[in-house]
């Protein structure tokens, strides 16, 4: 049986039994870098394509011309709320210890 978040990474079952333990990390390391860049690159596109520009545009005159009123997303598309970094940051410059330093950062890689 795989873990469920081994097949989500890319991983063959052959690489997570048999092989190095620390190759499930770097799967999975590379498999947040890759969706952070995917996320990016829709943000990029929607702006080329003029989305955001559309959705304005729609959401001006919907509010000009209907009783319902509609806001204007706060965040660019495909960005997610990264509070839990933004945490992991502040954590680590309050911290003088480098060994404690290493467990914070590791804790969080390992319950993402």
């Amino acid at each position: 049986m795989l873990f469920p978040s081994a097949i989500m990474f890319g991983m063959s079952s052959k690489e997570f039994w048999e092989e190095d333990p620390q190759l499930y990390w770097s799967y999975r390391t590379f498999y947040l870098k890759k969706m952070q860049l995917e996320a990016e690159e829709l943000n990029y596109k929607s702006w080329l394509y003029g989305s955001y520009s559309h959705l304005a545009v729609s959401i001006a005159l919907n509010n000009a011309f209907s009783k319902k009123k509609l806001k204007y997303p706060e965040k660019p598309y495909g960005l997610k709320d990264n509070k839990a970094k933004t945490e992991l940051q502040e954590k680590l410059e309050k911290e003088p210890n480098k060994d404690i330093r290493q467990q914070i950062e590791y804790n969080y890689w390992a319950r993402l």
